[in-house]
């Protein structure tokens, strides 16, 4: 089927903003369902066949009876191919749709068409709206139509989340009482992002040096200590890493990780919840001796200075380096600084659990909503012309079976199992056999085999995950993030920071409050630990300098969410 990348010139982005602010202020009316005739009448009063009747049934396929075209704004890190690719090719055979895909990875067109007013009939994908977008784009503007009435005539999928699924429901719904948009949907199971804020160490090292894994604050110290300075890697040179990161990456951050041996720290807010009641963490006691103890593996020498300022193809470069010089890093999994098809490299790196601190401290961070239900990945706009066949297409985008062909095709890279000896990630029976391995991040190209239409991770963790040979072959993989995740999942706090619904006044308040606040922190925790300022000296003008920016406000207004929340389940 034909498929067409919209090229944007930026002269129109130029003269078109001002269609912007001409946006409706009021919601607008859902599209009505049409009679059972499928007829309408035009202005001049021609009855002419309508949307509704090329649409078929819920379940029916394909989709619509004559082919339909649906522009789509997607967004991902990855490079995919657009142009021949199987999986793309094999949604719009089934469909009847022909999509004409709108691609970026950098995160900036978004933003340029819903101000240029020539924006597509559907967004979806990776760079997610927030609850403020939300608001702004659908209640406001009436950009984001209404989906209310379209969920319930044109999905069974969707309409079934809704009806079962709390978070799925207080995540689609706007402050208004109406759907606007439709977050991921994933069953409340196990998977290694529920452990976002992992440790990897260098096991090789421990072992050269006859060193154990390190459990506490002062033995993770004392081990840095030995990577540095007893020469590892035995090349004769002091040329080791003890510990490094990268910025701007899922997690990668070394000091985070160590600070959760003091009190609980999520970076992405800096509070925590226990039993109901929120605060904020980044102006304690504990946090403050946290800081003291990364200060002084920096001051030791063992945190890379370019852990705060380098990418990830660099630390990808420290990970791949001809000589190992890597002790330990901070990633979600560790396919993002070493080659883990360089099995024997890759044997050597293992997840460090979370360290105990002096006052028996010991957190991991839960990224379980992370993603999911804090934003909505789909929306429908005022411009779709065919809004129930985009319905029925999202509600598809929900099933079992785009979220594997979305991966290949059936009987290439992956097969559907009905074999009870063999064992997911659960010790269920699996679902899904895989037959490649993982690719590691840092070696993709473009990709012509997948494309990433799914809205649903129902069967994350349901692949065969017996371990046949070794557990760093990169077809065990995923079996190798689990092991780790599990290793870390009894330190989750009790309770976390869910994401809230707010008003349109109250959610453009917080979302001020937030970007100064945890800039505030994330700039001054980085200079306390550097010794740009002193955690003694200085520590009060920080404290006012918080105070200042009314983190009060900030914990208050987190603190009615998770009252509201409460009560809306």
């Amino acid at each position: 089927m034909k498929k067409r990348i919209f090229m944007f010139a930026m002269t129109l982005l130029l003269i078109t903003p001002i269609l912007a602010a001409c946006a409706n202020d009021e919601t607008p009316t859902p599209p009505a369902a049409q009679e059972d005739d499928g007829a309408a009448a035009t202005d001049d009063g021609v009855a002419e066949e309508t949307e509704v009747s090329n649409v078929n049934p819920v379940g029916v396929f394909p989709i619509v009876n004559e082919t339909i075209t649906l522009s789509i704004f997607m967004s991902t890190w990855e490079n995919f191919e657009v142009v021949d690719n199987e999986a793309l090719d094999w949604f719009q055979d089934i469909t009847n749709i022909n999509l004409d895909v709108i691609w970026e990875t950098d995160g900036t067109l978004r933003t340029l068409l819903l101000a240029s007013g020539d924006y597509p009939d559907i967004f979806h994908g990776d760079a997610s709206f927030t609850n403020l977008e939300v608001e702004n784009y659908g209640v406001r503007q009436g950009i984001f139509i209404e989906l209310d009435d379209l969920i319930e005539q044109y999905s069974e999928i969707v309409r079934e989340h809704l009806r079962t699924n709390d978070e799925y429901r207080i995540s689609a719904t706007a402050s208004n009482g109406r759907i606007h948009g439709l977050p991921r949907m994933r069953e409340e199971v196990f998977s290694h992002p529920m452990a976002p804020s992992k440790f990897w160490i260098n096991t090789n090292f421990l072992d050269a040096l006859g060193l154990d894994m390190p459990t506490t604050t002062d033995e993770f110290r004392t081990v840095m200590l030995a990577f540095l300075n007893d020469d590892p890697n035995g090349n004769g040179q002091q040329d080791e890493i003890p510990i490094s990161g990268a910025i701007n990456t899922a997690r990668g951050e070394p000091e985070y990780f160590l600070l959760n041996a003091f009190t609980y720290v999520d970076s992405r807010h800096f509070l925590r919840k226990d039993d109901g009641v929120v605060s904020f963490v980044a102006n304690t006691e504990e946090y403050r001796e946290g800081l003291r103890f990364v200060n002084e593996l920096y001051e030791l020498g063992l945190i890379d200075p370019s852990a705060f300022t380098q990418d990830l193809a660099q630390l990808t470069q420290l990970g791949t380096s001809e000589v190992e010089i890597l002790g330990s890093f901070a990633a979600l999994h560790p396919a993002m600084a070493i080659d883990i098809a360089d099995q024997e490299r890759s044997s050597h790196y293992a997840w460090l659990p979370p360290l105990r601190g002096p006052q028996g401290a010991q957190y991991a961070v839960y990224g379980g909503t992370a993603g999911f239900y804090d934003s909505v990945n789909v929306v429908i706009t005022d411009r779709c012309q065919h809004p129930e066949a985009a319905m029925r297409m999202i509600d598809f985008m929900y099933s079992e079976k785009v979220q594997m062909h979305a991966q290949g095709p059936e009987g290439g890279r992956w097969d559907w199992v009905d074999d009870p000896s063999l064992l997911d990630m659960y010790g269920e029976p699996a679902r899904i056999i895989f037959h490649e391995a993982y690719v590691a991040d840092a070696l993709r190209e473009g990709v012509s085999d997948r494309f990433p239409l799914a809205l649903s991770a129902t069967l994350w963790g349901r692949h065969v995950a017996d371990v046949h040979g070794d557990i760093f072959d990169p077809m065990n993989y995923e079996v190798r993030l689990a092991q780790a995740t599990l290793a870390y999942a009894p330190f989750f706090p009790a309770q976390s920071i869910l994401p809230y619904k707010f008003d349109q006044e109250t959610a453009e308040e917080l979302s001020t409050l937030m970007v100064s606040i945890i800039s505030h922190v994330q700039q001054a925790t980085t200079r306390f630990i550097v010794g740009d300022m002193c955690i003694d000296n200085d520590w009060d003008a920080y404290i006012r300098g918080l105070e200042g920016l009314n983190v009060a406000r900030y914990v208050e207004i987190h603190q009615e969410g998770a009252d509201n929340l409460m009560s809306l389940r």
